[in-house]
């Protein structure tokens, strides 16, 4: 996949793919910490809107 995808502009597919990889990768980990019920008080999507000031986890 080249990087000239959209609009011509460098980096945009790789970080687009990063982004992916990077929601993949914490999906599975979240999928596989609640399978075996490993730290239930972990909720790294509520600290994560925290620390943006957002009151619910409805963001958008």
């Amino acid at each position: 996949m080249s990087d000239l995808v959209l609009n011509g502009k460098p980096g945009i597919s790789r970080g687009v793919w990063a982004g992916f990889c990077a929601t993949l990768v914490l999906s599975v980990l979240m999928l596989g910490k609640h399978a075996m019920g490993l730290l239930p008080e972990l909720d790294p999507i509520r600290m994560i809107t925290q620390m943006f000031g957002a009151s619910t986890r409805l963001v958008g």
